[in-house]
């Protein structure tokens, strides 16, 4: 069976991991990236190097192909480790990751220039890397990003097959060593490092993705963020005046086409520029709040209570008649009436101003229902406030 040369395994390596490197680069140079890219980065460019050392190894001194390799795989290992720690969200560096490191790199210097065993330093190589795998592993299995979860799975998969090989290989080197040379032309040395890879692309690739699935979910929250900004008021979280005359008119186009009741209550608090005065901005957005809730208390799932703006407030009835709609604004006032608002020790109580409008034959648009009900509150506040007023 026909094999490639090794050194050709390795050169082809070397270049797709290169490719890898630049376009992740690329990626992380123009697109919107998370913690930890930049290791990753770092990781494949020293994956990269480390088959150029395989590559020419031979035509340079050992000690800068041999030890030059496993301090690059030691390295491009901790790297991918602390990409993954960094992107679910663990800054601190592990500095004890070091360690593995420092004695692959160590033992690689005894059994290489003291007692030279190819078999030894591909051993521990082969555990460094497990052990750094499986704290990846363990770094993606304890993640609590939930909207990741699809493709951290998959990373988990990669890693885990990739453990089991690496304890194949060296389980493979106890027992048929001389075979596993790394220049061996193999049927396994081929495979393996084909495989190796395979690996490394699939696992590049499912990291973008991920990265890109991340943006995504942050985009979208922030386009739900300004939805919700759009359409509420900021301090009561109430819809604003221009959703509530969306809302207002498709209610009234409803209400018309099914020949139903519709009644729409203006309120505002009396004397509010007062308690402004009095107690300060911040009390008087204590005031607001509380109104608020006392609207939403009072009226059913299906009514609208929006702000319109300072202290004006609107409560939307359907299926309500003008009748229903003024036992729903005496509810309002005596809720609001019997709950005073607490500030600094102070009791702050308040009363409202309402007007009532509901809908008839001549409301065309909902602008129209509105402005009977403001004209109604207007009445209501000159003819002398803490009243309901009906047009």
């Amino acid at each position: 069976m026909f094999l490639p040369d090794m050194r050709t395994i390795y050169f082809i390596t070397m270049l797709i991991n290169l490719v890898l490197a630049t376009l992740m680069l690329v990626y992380w140079r123009t697109q919107k990236t998370y913690a930890g890219f930049s290791y990753m980065v770092l990781s494949t460019s020293l994956i990269a190097l480390t088959f150029l050392l395989f590559t020419i190894r031979g035509w340079i001194p050992d000690y800068i192909s041999i030890l030059g390799a496993n301090l690059l795989v030691g390295l491009a290992m901790l790297f991918r480790l602390e990409g993954f720690r960094r992107f679910v969200g663990v800054e601190r560096f592990q500095r004890g990751n070091l360690i593995p490191v420092a004695v692959m790199l160590l033992t690689a210097s005894y059994f290489s220039f003291v007692q030279n065993s190819e078999m030894i330093r591909a051993i521990i190589l082969s555990v460094v890397v497990i052990y750094f795998i499986i704290k990846i592993l363990y770094t993606l299995l304890t993640s609590t990003n939930q909207a990741e979860k699809p493709l951290i799975s998959v990373i988990v998969a990669i890693h885990t097959i990739y453990v089991l090989v690496m304890s194949g290989r060296a389980l493979a080197w106890l027992f048929i060593g001389p075979e596993m040379h790394l220049f061996a032309p193999t049927a396994s040395n081929v495979g393996f490092f084909i495989y190796s890879l395979m690996n490394n692309v699939a696992m590049t690739i499912v990291y973008i993705m991920m990265n890109g699935q991340r943006l995504t979910n942050h985009l979208t929250v922030a386009q739900q963020a300004l939805e919700l900004l759009a359409t509420k008021d900021s301090l009561t979280d109430l819809y604003n005046h221009r959703t509530l005359r969306e809302l207002g008119q498709s209610e009234l186009l409803r209400s018309r086409r099914m020949n139903h009741e519709l009644a729409l209550l203006m309120f505002d608090i009396d004397h509010f520029k007062h308690v402004n005065d009095t107690y300060g901005h911040a009390a008087g957005d204590k005031v607001l709040n509380l109104l608020a809730n006392q609207a939403l208390r009072t009226c059913r799932a299906m009514d609208v209570v929006a702000r319109m703006g300072g202290d004006e407030f609107v409560m939307l009835l359907p299926e309500t008649s003008a009748e229903n709609a003024a036992v729903v604004a005496w509810r309002l006032q005596r809720a609001v009436a019997q709950e005073a608002c607490e500030w600094e020790g102070n009791q702050i109580s308040i009363t409202l101003s309402i007007g009532l409008a509901a809908l008839t034959p001549d409301d065309r648009e909902f602008e129209s229902l509105l402005r009977r009900a403001d004209d109604a509150l207007y009445e209501a506040k000159r003819t002398g406030r803490d009243r309901l007023v009906a047009l």
